[in-house]
């Protein structure tokens, strides 16, 4: 603002301090110094919101101040109004709708001057106001502001012709046109009919106006229109701008008019004097309402066709009252083409008992998205709740919830945004006015902001294999999804994509017996796209080789297997357990003595050949099909291996001992699994042994304990028989 005046200057400062201060601040300087235009939203107790000053506020609003003149001469604009009774003093401002700034000074006379240095005050934008307050302790209480600015007399000699009107379109219907204009700077506008080159004037409307509708005209016709804005010189006459252009319009033509559809009432609401009616809206141009008042129908009044409710007055408290309605539209003369009655309808007003104000409602938790914030609070007994927020430093009704409510969400806001929240709770007296709680305690919350950060890196932690396929498994984060990627030949291939929920991913179309490379990377989604995090570290696994039929040992992963599908050669033979597998054992067994365990190796390494005379005894006494759930056959045994043994007691009566409890407990410590565990008998091909364990390592013992897999499962390979 180009102000010069330093009373101005300092009330421009105070109003921008007022923005950056806490809204408990705010409010109480507002209260003192911000003036009330036609922009802002003062609440009184009908209103729907409410400043944070004025809740307190007691005394009457004083009557506004009635303007007797306002003249500009120079730079020097005064205006006059007439004393208010009871004033304690005046608001004299002007306000910048493009900025929304305001200059103001508070004046105890019932004049003022003041320096503007806008040459044409009507048609700078600026709109200006004067107001009247009384004190209330600490805070002033206002009268609705009064907008003198029309009335503003130019300076003499000054040029105010305004520039020529331009119409831009036209709305047309049978009786009636409405012309459209581009808006100019002036006072008002003259709007004239055409006919045969004189111009008769139809209207005139204020320079606030875009447009005029001229009406009783003839359907089907064409009319030719002009117009001419007009501004006020000093002495008040009016300097008109150059005509428009003829313009020319056609009325519509007349059409048959139908009866609208039958009414259909859907529900009413009561009061004690009271009831509203609500209907189905029809495409029609009104609606009347009907009431039996004593044994015969009677009209209670006319709706528009836009309305789905009429509100009957002046009953009776706790009375049953019958209605109806009918729909109609207007022909082309005027007269009414009337629908079918809508079925009778009762409803009975509400008794005469007061009500009283519902409990302080209590704001307990909110939801919120980038561009909205739901609030939840303690349901009380009421008719509805209504929202508030601040905006611009003013309290605002968001919305209203039923009673059955116990949330709301005010959408529309900015991301990133921290919004104060206030609410109550009413009830309806009989009448229809509400009676209202106390107003819950503020409330912040903070939108969610627009940025869209990437996930962390994943960690692959393990895979399983096939012939032709490989499983990988990661840990989860937080993120929408993953992108698997594998590494045929030296490039990189993408595989496929896993959902949020996701942890593993099979890659399949693979070769037997090669090795690859796999990573994965997570990802969430933003409005331009996919936000990768990094990629996994790169995880090498290779595909399950075919089975052999003990040509030579196997090895997956570094570990010696021997199972139903992958069998060892008969000359394999360590000469009894490994070194490294007996030095484990020792340690394991002291620890289970210290506990207070003992245990001992009941059958360790087993040769070929006497595990071909092992099963061969079982087969002749038992049958093959059962030998095979429970004893390998030569080559296919893990007691072979010189990493296996049985302890204590090889039969299904140590399962569930103390010994037995100790073993799965505590054995991968020492780098041994319980080789064959409970439930796994269709990935093992044996039963439940809980005194087999294998010796594969602390590590890989640790972790294929953990996955509660078997070692089958872990690796991803099948333990079958050939035949």
């Amino acid at each position: 603002m180009n102000m010069k005046n330093k009373k101005f200057a300092s009330a421009v400062v105070a109003l921008a301090a007022a923005v950056m201060m806490p809204v408990s601040q705010a409010a109480a300087l507002a209260a003192d110094t911000a003036p009330i235009h036609e922009n802002e939203i003062a609440l009184t107790a009908e209103s729907d919101t409410e400043s944070s000053a004025e809740l307190l506020a007691k005394k009457a609003a004083p009557a506004a101040p009635a303007v007797t003149s306002a003249t500009k001469n120079g730079k020097q604009l005064t205006v006059k109004w007439k004393a208010v009774s009871g004033a304690d003093g005046y608001i004299v401002y002007r306000y910048d709708a493009a900025t929304g700034s305001y200059d103001y000074f508070i004046e105890n006379t019932n004049q003022y001057t003041w320096e503007d240095y806008t040459s044409r005050p009507k048609e700078s934008g600026f709109r200006y106001y004067v107001l009247s307050y009384v004190n209330d302790g600490g805070s002033k209480v206002k009268s609705q502001a009064t907008d003198y600015t029309d009335m503003i007399a130019a300076t003499d000699g000054e040029d105010v012709t305004p520039t020529k009107v331009i119409f831009t379109k036209a709305g047309r219907a049978e009786k009636a046109i409405r012309l459209y204009w581009a808006k100019r700077e002036c006072v008002g506008y003259e709007i004239y009919r055409v006919d045969g080159g004189e111009k008769t004037l139809v209207g005139t409307t204020d320079g606030s106006a875009d447009n005029f509708r001229v009406s009783r005209l003839a359907a089907e016709t064409s009319y030719t229109f002009t117009a001419r804005a007009f501004n006020l010189d000093a002495s008040g006459n009016k300097v008109y701008g150059a005509f428009a252009d003829n313009y020319t319009v056609t009325t519509k033509g007349s059409r048959s008019v139908t009866a609208p559809a039958k009414v259909t009432f859907t529900k009413s609401g009561k009061a004690k004097t009271a009831i509203r009616l609500y209907w189905n809206k029809q495409n029609c141009a009104g609606y009347e309402v009907y009431m039996v008042v004593n044994g015969a129908w009677k009209l209670m009044g006319t709706a528009d066709g836009s309305a789905d409710n009429f509100r009957v007055n002046g009953l009776a408290a706790g009375t049953k009252y019958t209605f109806t309605a009918r729909a109609y539209n207007l022909d082309a003369n005027g007269n009414k083409v009337y629908g079918a009655y809508a079925d009778n309808y009762s409803a009975t007003t509400k008794s005469g008992q007061s009500v009283s104000a519902p409990a302080k409602p209590v704001i307990t938790k909110s939801s919120k998205s980038k561009k909205a914030v739901r609030l939840y609070w303690n349901k009380q007994n009421c008719g509805g709740y209504e929202v508030y927020m601040i905006v611009n430093g003013s309290w605002k009704l968001m919305g209203t919830a039923a009673g059955t409510a116990d949330n709301y969400r005010v959408s529309g806001l900015a991301a990133g945004t921290k919004y104060t929240f206030v609410m109550r709770a009413f009830n309806y007296n009989p009448n229809g006015s509400k009676v209202y709680s106390a107003y819950s305690d503020y409330y912040t919350a903070t939108t969610k902001s627009n940025t869209v950060s990437a996930p962390a890196q994943v960690k692959i932690t393990k895979g399983g294999r096939a012939k032709t396929a490989i499983r990988i498994y990661w840990d989860a984060v937080k993120c929408d999804g993953y992108e698997v990627y594998v590494n045929k030949n030296g490039s990189w291939l993408f595989a496929g994509t896993a959902s949020a929920s996701a942890t593993n991913f099979r890659v399949e179309g693979l070769s037997q017996s090669t090795a690859y490379y796999f990573t994965v990377r997570a990802f969430n989604n933003s409005n331009s796209g996919k936000v990768f995090g990094e990629f996994a570290k790169n995880f090498k696994m290779t595909t399950a080789p075919l089975p052999n039929n003990g040509d030579k040992p196997t090895y997956i992963n570094g570990v010696l297997i021997a199972n139903k599908t992958y069998a060892l050669p008969a000359s394999y033979n360590p000469g009894g357990l490994t070194a490294e597998t007996q030095a484990a054992w020792k340690k394991m067994q002291q620890a289970a003595w210290n506990d207070g365990i003992n245990l001992w190796i009941a059958s360790g390494f087993r040769s070929y050949a006497q595990q071909k005379t092992l099963y061969d005894n079982y087969v002749a006494r038992d049958g093959k099909a059962a030998a095979d759930t429970y004893s390998a056959r030569p080559g296919h045994s893990e007691h072979q291996t010189g990493l296996a043994f049985d302890i204590n007691n090889p039969s299904s009566s140590f399962n569930g001992t103390k010994e037995a409890q100790w073993i799965a407990k505590n054995c991968a410590n020492y780098g041994f699994i319980v080789r064959f565990p409970k439930g796994k008998e269709s990935s093992t091909g044996f039963m439940y042994e809980s005194w087999h364990v294998r010796y594969v390592g602390k590590t890989l013992a640790k972790k294929i304990t953990a996955s509660g897999l078997s070692l089958e499962e872990y690796l991803g390979i099948t333990s079958q028989y050939a035949n």
